[in-house]
């Protein structure tokens, strides 16, 4: 792809939502993790409930460009291909350091088996329907897992953690050996009906993204491209947000919560209204098509996310593997936290370190393939 502003806004949007994604997976301690960089228990939200959202939403935004690439039946098969070397890795991360008691316990689903699976089915649907119909079928979706939710759950709260529809549908076709069980229960943020909704989201992306398109196409032929169209496609984005923001709260109100582990419709609105309005910031501060040395770190996140992910969650899970002195001793995670970064800077501020380590010595690697032109694809 050319590197055009717009294109520059998109790879630096993405390079931030996985460093962020890093940062918020990566505390030295659960127990010591500030306000902003912690996920809401349940209703509600948190600023970094917006970063798989946001990197769902940008999912979408490329894909009005990188579709084009593909034509007919070489497009349906790259678009499985890919979906299913994403899920793969997926998986077989969830399994990793494969010892034979993992077997029982393996996770099914997990955040790139969310991104895969969104990725094939948007990529199809785009593929097919035109632009009127997507509109349709967004509206359609929220309305349709707004229904499913509220009414096809057991029990007198159908949106709690117990008997939400969400977690009926994961333990009966996975079992709760197979789930995420972070909650002190069987219940996965990623499961295959929340899974539904966040096709909304990366639909509402792919909008964007053509009509960022549409301003590429007029600005060949504009004599002064950036100073109107950019203008004007800034501002109806950043309208669009902010409406769908004032809906998210709006439907809150009567009765459906925001609510990131179920994939709400009100969570798709208010995290894909931040999405527009972060767009439309980024393509106003990212006119020129020249990279700004300040931000070349973020656009080699951006440059390959997929591997920035990977490494960051394989050495997350080959730290937690290793004992120090014996099998029943603290794991390599921990005794990194306790004796180096929270004796140098306090729990707290220890913690926030850690994880901020994690992101730098991720980002090196990522930088040194960046400044070689060196990029990981499925």
């Amino acid at each position: 792809m050319i590197m055009t502003n717009r294109l520059l806004a998109i790879d630096i949007f993405r390079g931030a939502a996985v460093i962020f994604m890093i940062l918020g997976n990566t505390p030295g301690s659960w127990d010591y993790v500030f306000p902003a960089l912690k996920h809401a228990q349940w209703h509600g939200w948190t600023p970094v409930d917006l970063v798989f959202p946001f990197f769902l939403f940008i999912v979408g935004l490329a894909m009005a460009y990188s579709l084009q690439q593909y034509s007919g039946e070489d497009r349906k098969k790259k678009i499985i291909r890919r979906g299913g070397l994403i899920f793969l890795i997926g998986f077989m991360l969830n399994g990793f350091p494969y010892t034979l008691d993992a077997i029982g316990h393996w996770r099914v689903m997990g955040v790139l088996q969310r991104i895969a699976l969104v990725y094939c089915i948007v990529a199809l649907l785009v593929n097919t329907l035109s632009r009127r119909q997507l509109m349709t079928f967004i509206i359609i979706n929220w309305v349709t897992y707004w229904a499913v939710l509220l009414l096809g759950a057991t029990g007198d709260e159908p949106l709690s953690i117990q008997n939400n529809m969400v977690r009926q549908l994961d333990l009966w076709l996975l079992g709760a050996n197979h789930m995420w069980q972070g909650h002190g229960l069987a219940f996965d943020p990623e499961g295959i009906l929340s899974t539904w909704p966040a096709l909304t989201t990366t639909l509402l992306g792919y909008v964007a993204g053509l009509w960022l398109k549409d301003v590429i196409y007029q600005d060949q032929y504009a004599a002064q491209p950036q100073k109107v169209n950019m203008r004007y496609i800034g501002l109806r984005m950043a309208g669009v947000g902010c409406a769908l923001i004032i809906a998210a709260y709006g439907f809150s109100a009567m009765g459906l919560p925001i609510n990131k582990s179920l994939w709400t419709p009100s969570f798709v609105m208010l995290s894909s209204g931040w999405a527009f309005i972060v767009l439309a910031i980024l393509i106003s501060v990212f006119p020129m098509s020249k990279t700004p040395k300040l931000f070349s770190p973020v656009l080699a996140f951006g440059c390959n996310p997929l591997l920035a992910y990977i490494i960051a969650d394989l050495w997350v899970r080959v730290l937690y593997s290793i004992r120090i002195t014996d099998s029943q001793g603290q794991t390599a995670y921990d005794w990194l936290f306790n004796e180096v970064f929270a004796n140098w800077a306090g729990p707290w501020l220890g913690s926030l370190s850690f994880a901020i380590t994690h992101v730098l010595l991720i980002g090196l690697i990522m930088y040194c393939l960046y400044q070689k032109k060196i990029l990981f694809k499925v």
